[in-house]
């Protein structure tokens, strides 16, 4: 799902912590590293007025749902989308390296 427009419109582009998992486990096992970002209220409002930031979260491999005004959102126009804190994701991203020996 895009959020904003023009210039500094982003994607989410993993709308579920299944997906996100699996996205890791895949760039585990294929020794490939990667970049998460994961999007809030406060950075959609941001976005529209730092192009560095806005760059910033483009280069981002991974990109997830941060807060639950972003799945209202999402929710608003008909789209589902797991709400995914960054804080919530540290520890099972850690295990899920260690298992995989990373």
């Amino acid at each position: 799902m895009k959020f904003g427009k023009g210039q500094s419109e982003v994607e989410i582009n993993i709308a579920s912590r299944t997906a996100l998992f699996q996205a890791v486990k895949d760039r585990f096992a294929q020794n490939r590293g990667f970049a998460l970002a994961t999007l809030n209220l406060d950075h959609l409002v941001k976005l529209p007025d730092d192009p560095a930031f806005t760059a910033a979260y483009r280069a981002h491999d991974l990109v997830v749902a941060d807060g639950r005004p972003v799945g209202w959102l999402a929710r608003l126009a008909d789209q589902r989308l797991d709400v995914l804190p960054g804080s919530d994701l540290v520890l099972p991203l850690a295990d899920l390296a260690a298992q995989s020996g990373v």
